[in-house]
């Protein structure tokens, strides 16, 4: 079973939000701000509603980079091509698109630690996706 782990990308702030983060029943996305504490101890927990959540999947990079849902990854094993990963609920996998979204490859059956390479991810990167004409 692999470990659950989210990162948060703030679509209105343009970053990965590095505070603590909760989850409510319903999947919403709450963060703990911790700076602005009173003096009684107690913290601001704020909703986060223009999030988009990535969920980590279990696996490594060759350089033991966790990858996550949205990175992109260089593929080593035929070439140097850059794939998204994703994770597609029609076969509850992970699996890496290219940039006109064909399935490439299914993680299930990938041994990504020694093929490939996260070379940064679509909301910081997406340039890296652009194909060369």
């Amino acid at each position: 079973m692999r470990e659950l782990k989210v990162r948060v990308w703030d679509t209105k702030a343009k970053c990965y939000v590095k505070d603590p983060i909760l989850f409510d029943n319903f999947g919403q996305v709450y963060v703990v701000c911790d700076e602005t504490s009173d003096k009684r101890g107690t913290c601001l927990i704020t909703h986060k509603p223009n999030v988009i959540k990535e969920l980590y999947t279990g696996l490594k990079d060759k350089n033991g980079n966790e990858i996550c849902e949205g990175d992109i990854v260089l593929d080593y094993y035929d070439g140097e091509d850059a794939f998204i990963v994703e994770w597609d609920k029609d076969t509850v996998s992970f699996i890496l698109t290219d940039t006109d979204n064909i399935i490439c490859v299914n993680f299930d059956n990938y041994f990504p630690d020694k093929e490939l390479e996260i070379i940064g991810n679509i909301n910081e990167n997406p340039e890296l996706l652009k194909k060369e004409k």
